[in-house]
């Protein structure tokens, strides 16, 4: 079995803050190299550890990286990159039988990894399952895109011992789709050039490719399944007032209330 694993990487050497995709948290070049550099050591740690046949290549653009890219993406706007990466990856659809693109700043473990080939193995061809990707407020867990695209769509299931229940936010920074998914759910994607579908052209490119997909999560959110986020959406968030004083700690009981009320219904 061989795994494809893609790093979506981009650092704004410029300055100019083009858009979402890699222009947040940059303090400078060292801290971000520090935070690119154990996603991907985190991600060979995680292969290597199941002894598996992987490939892990990072994918960018020239100049604009704090690691060297494995492959040089063509692409007008560095926004781009994560659209352009997964149609990199689709065109090696013949020589992978997984394939795995991560956001450069998502902490990742053996135990994430192994839960997902085993849960995937239980799911049809039109439904996959994504990490939940954690931040932590005063110490304690919570899953930022539950937070940011709160909900769960109708259907629940018990898989390997997991609860999984159908998220209405697609994105975690993260896709793992066995060869038959990923060639299916890329003939059937909603756009085939760099759209906003939500939030910006990170998620928007990962709903795209879900696009035809029932996309689960694990819940409780905070507590299984999951990988860590590096950087911090909600204190970004905050502070450019998207999320008010006190209102991240409302959202994340909301949240968790939901949760609760989909497993005492099982």
């Amino acid at each position: 079995m061989r795994i494809l694993a893609a790093v979506a990487h981009y650092f704004d050497v410029d300055g100019i803050r083009r858009g979402d995709f890699g222009s947040y948290q940059r303090e400078n070049f060292i801290s971000r190299s520090v935070i690119v550099d154990r996603t991907i050591t985190l991600l060979n740690e995680s292969l290597a550890e199941f002894s598996m046949n992987f490939n892990i290549q990072v994918f960018g653009i020239e100049n604009q990286y704090t690691r060297r890219p494995d492959v040089i993406l063509d692409v007008a706007d560095p926004r781009h990159i994560p659209y352009a990466t997964i149609d990199a990856m689709y065109k090696k659809i013949n020589q992978y039988d997984y394939f795995l693109f991560v956001e450069d700043d998502i902490e990742l473990s053996p135990k994430t990894i192994i839960e997902l080939m085993e849960i995937n193995q239980h799911l049809d061809l039109h439904e996959t399952i994504i990490p939940n990707r954690l931040e932590y407020l005063n110490g304690t867990a919570f899953c930022v895109d539950m937070i940011a695209m709160p909900g769960f769509k109708n259907g629940v299931k018990i898989v390997e011992r997991h609860i999984l229940a159908q998220s209405i936010n697609p994105h975690s920074g993260f896709m793992f789709l066995s060869r038959d998914k990923f060639a299916r759910a890329y003939a059937l994607k909603v756009n085939s050039q760099p759209k906003i579908i939500i939030g910006d052209f990170m998620a928007s490119a990962l709903a795209n490719i879900h696009s035809s997909l029932d996309v689960y999560r694990s819940i409780p959110t905070a507590s299984s399944l999951s990988v860590v986020h590096q950087d911090s959406w909600s204190a970004r968030m905050e502070s450019i007032g998207h999320l008010k004083e006190n209102s991240l700690s409302r959202l994340i009981d909301e949240s968790r209330e939901t949760e609760r009320e989909i497993l005492s219904g099982l």
